[in-house]
């Protein structure tokens, strides 16, 4: 199974999208964390200053492709960032190669989820509890992927999840 999470990352300094691997057939590397892959190639440019905010006037490079964005300079990074997914979702988010980094090529996809309802507080509510991750063991387990079908709406677009991106 390989998890993407794409992100602002003030730490890293960068835009990055990790790769969270599990399974027992992994090729490389040990369950849990895989490839930390930084999307912005011009972070020098885009906020010179290191003060996570974007400097303006500047395209963000992403990929070898620069790409406008609509912020004045001076606007936190995380939310210049959120800008781009819309439109530029396949250019942010990992390549069938760059998923497929760390599982067997021969491995068939059973599912694949690019949104679903994650439960708002995770402290409180177990897997086990909540209808998504139910339906995700129950295609698991049957090899069915027509057992996921979500009554709960997805709610993984960033507005629902304001603090995401900060410290």
């Amino acid at each position: 199974m390989v998890t993407e999470l794409l992100g602002y990352n003030p730490r890293g300094a960068n835009l990055i999208d990790v790769m969270y691997c599990f399974g027992n057939s992994l090729t490389r590397g040990e369950p849990g964390f895989g490839d930390f892959l930084d999307r912005v190639d011009n972070m020098e440019e885009i906020d010179p200053e290191g003060d996570e905010v974007f400097a303006g006037g500047v395209p963000l490079v992403v990929r070898g492709t620069a790409l406008a964005v609509e912020a004045n300079a001076g606007t936190p990074l995380q939310d210049v960032f959120r800008l781009l997914t819309p439109a530029h979702r396949g250019l942010l988010l990992a390549t069938e190669e760059e998923l497929r980094a760390n599982i067997p090529s021969d491995l068939p996809v059973l599912l694949r989820l690019d949104e679903w309802h994650q439960p708002e507080d995770l402290w409180d509510v177990m897997p086990s509890q909540h209808e998504t991750f139910q339906m995700i063991a129950e295609v698991l387990d049957s090899k069915d992927p027509a057992r996921y079908q979500p009554t709960l709406p997805a709610n993984m677009h960033w507005a629902h999840w304001p603090d995401a991106g900060t410290l």
